[in-house]
């Protein structure tokens, strides 16, 4: 059986992750904080191997067990006004320890969880620190690849069930859930490539069982491939909307041919992820709809 060290498992996306590799059969340990919200993976605690920081030093439980691999999905946003020094503990301090008791121990991979936004401009972007530190967490893996193979997946809009209410897509829906829309964006016009979160789920089980080359650095985007803008994001959530309320028991349907726009920018890493055999399976439709619902 293959097993899997995980961190973040208690959040959003690694709920997901979680419970993929529980259905594809691996021996899953977590990483959690003392302090963690476990409700996310509540009916899975019984399944997973739970291993708690700050209580042992963190080299111990890669001397307990064998890993095949480490998936590495928790870090800090700074939205609830972490300062810069605990952004950097979180994302890059914290991820290199990781990484150096990883290659100690002879574990073969190291899959990081990045974000598309380490490829755009910083400008004043309100999460400039969190931005910067997964960009430098990157280019020290991308170092240490000459000692263990690394995945670096910078994943686009992921959206999704039980995301956290601050941001943008579940504000959206509870906006029209509650009746407030049309929504007014002032802007909007930025592009973003919405995939939800089963989906990218889906793409770190693909590429972890892919045979890819051993101790190098694999750079890949996990997107749908296809970008909307945020307006007409917003646009598409309402319409569905009414047509739920509408009580149309025909499937929806939207003409796709002024809303979305073929991407411009990270397609061909996206592009490279489907030659391998990866597509996602959920349409912007259906994950709205679902949220919807």
């Amino acid at each position: 059986m293959n097993k899997i060290l995980l961190t973040g498992a208690t959040g959003f996306l690694g709920a997901f992750i979680l419970d993929e590799l529980l259905v594809n059969g691996y021996e899953v340990t977590i990483v959690k904080r003392y302090n963690s919200d476990l409700s996310r993976i509540q009916k899975y605690l019984d399944k997973i191997k739970i291993f708690e920081i700050k209580k042992l030093p963190l080299s111990s439980i890669f001397e307990q067990t064998s890993f095949d691999s480490v998936i590495h999905l928790a870090c800090c946003y700074g939205r609830n006004y972490e300062s810069d020094i605990e952004i950097i503990n979180s994302n890059i301090l914290f991820g290199l320890e990781l990484v150096e008791n990883a290659i100690k121990y002879n574990v073969s991979t190291f899959v990081n969880a990045s974000s598309f936004l380490v490829d755009k401009p910083l400008g004043n972007h309100p999460l400039k620190p969190y931005i910067l530190s997964k960009k430098q967490f990157s280019q020290w893996l991308n170092y240490y690849s000459n000692q263990i193979k690394v995945l670096n997946l910078k994943i686009e809009h992921v959206f999704g069930p039980n995301d956290s209410k601050s941001k943008f897509v579940p504000w959206l829906i509870s906006q029209i859930k509650s009746g407030y829309f049309p929504i007014s964006l002032n802007q909007g016009e930025e592009l973003r490539d919405f995939i939800h979160v089963s989906d990218v789920a889906n793409a770190f089980l693909f590429l972890l069982k892919h045979k890819l080359k051993d101790k190098q650095f694999h750079d890949f985007n996990i997107g749908s491939g296809t970008f909307l803008q945020i307006k007409e994001f917003v646009k598409l959530a309402e319409e569905i909307n009414s047509e739920l309320k509408s009580k149309n028991t025909i499937p929806y349907k939207l003409k796709r041919t002024n809303v979305l726009q073929k991407g411009k920018r990270g397609n061909t890493k996206i592009n490279q992820l489907k030659e391998l055999g990866w597509h996602p399976n959920c349409t912007i439709e259906q994950g709205i709809l679902e949220l919807l619902n």
